[in-house]
């Protein structure tokens, strides 16, 4: 009673995905949801911020800002950076970390307890792992965490600008966050009945 789903790699190609034990369906499942859990986390943590601006003070030049915003961050970020780049590759990571969780006909841990011991603590990491911050090649593993720190600095920049323009910025950052939650969702779901 063996399944196969298909499964797209990052540059868009269909591949065969072997039937995946229960285990590394959750395995899968919480790599995305831990990562959406994290884009919701911002959210949570921003959007107050974002509803501190003097709307009822707004002009013109305001809320052409307020657009482009929107327009920059929730296009530019949201859509074409996470949803079409970001999301496929925590997929593919997902996925490859689900096909290689004990019980699948595919694992082997290598030879050693090191091997196993890293293994377990990729399942554990499963969000970092998906990231690619955790268990990556050196070129991936230099651009995620040179991404995590450009994001450090942008929020520690954010509190030098002063209102109302911190806010409108806040604005399309949250736009692009709720993209990115929903859509990391729907393929989540999508992952997990293809599996």
């Amino acid at each position: 009673m063996s399944q196969t789903a298909l499964h797209s790699d990052p540059r868009g190609r269909s591949r065969a995905v072997a039937n995946i034990s229960v285990t590394g369906k959750i395995v899968a499942a919480w790599g995305m949801i831990g990562f959406a859990a994290l884009l919701g986390r911002g959210i949570w943590r921003l959007w107050p911020m974002a509803l501190g601006a003097g709307f009822e003070q707004f002009g013109v030049w305001h809320w052409a800002a307020v657009v482009a915003s929107l327009v920059a961050f929730g296009y530019g970020e949201g859509y074409r950076a996470i949803h079409l780049k970001v999301i496929p590759r925590l997929r593919h990571r997902a996925v490859d970390l689900a096909r290689t969780t004990p019980g699948d006909k595919a694992w082997d841990p290598g030879r050693g307890t090191f091997r196993r011991a890293l293994h377990i603590m990729y399942n554990l990491l499963a969000p970092l792992y998906c990231m690619g911050l955790v268990g990556a090649d050196r070129p991936l593993l230099a651009r995620n965490w040179g991404m995590v720190a450009a994001i450090v600095l942008m929020i520690l920049g954010m509190r030098f600008v002063p209102a109302p323009w911190r806010e409108i910025v806040l604005i399309g950052v949250c736009a692009a966050l709720a993209w990115a939650l929903i859509m990391t969702l729907v393929e989540t779901a999508r992952m997990l009945r293809k599996m």
